[in-house]
């Protein structure tokens, strides 16, 4: 997942930057925290390649708050491996409270949720050489079809966003 899908799920509600101290994610990577008008309500992490290595935010439910967390798999053992190094449990939130580990998709979903984004579905009708094409695609991305296809039309809005507004 890409830093701008990311920023368009939270409508650039970025409360602050700074680098990411443990090593898992590489030298440069840094985190973001991001909020409602009200309050924090999580944060992501980017690697060097701004690409999104670990998602977070945290949800009020029955009155009490949980805490949901995706990490990339391709970072997972590293990451595991500053928790042993700093001993740190891996599950901790807070002191008090554990991480749900939750799909990307469904982070995805609740964010736009709490940042009152909406999504729709879309049918796309594409020939069988053009569907191969985008599976080999996908393959070589090690993403499933459906994601690779939704990076594609996001980073297309994205990109004839930024065009139009540097037309202005």
């Amino acid at each position: 997942m890409k830093i701008a899908q990311i920023l368009d799920m939270v409508d650039y509600n970025i409360v602050q930057s700074d680098k990411y101290m443990w090593k898992c994610y590489g030298d440069n990577a840094r985190i973001f925290d991001i909020g409602t008008k009200d309050k924090e309500c999580g944060s992501f992490i980017v690697d060097r390649y701004n690409l999104v290595v670990e998602l977070t935010f945290e949800k009020e439910i029955d009155g009490k708050i949980q805490y949901f967390r995706w990490i990339s798999p391709d970072y997972l053992e590293a990451y595991k491996a500053e928790c042993l190094k700093y001993s740190t449990p891996f599950e901790a939130a807070t002191e008090e409270s554990n991480y749900i580990e939750v799909p990307i998709k469904a982070l995805c979903e609740e964010l736009t949720q709490i940042f009152n984004r909406k999504t729709e579905n879309i049918d796309i009708d594409i020939s069988d050489k053009d569907f191969l094409y985008i599976a080999r695609a996908a393959h070589l991305e090690n993403m499933t079809i459906q994601d690779f296809i939704e990076t594609a039309i996001i980073d297309q809005v994205i990109y004839r966003q930024d065009k139009k507004t540097k037309l202005k």
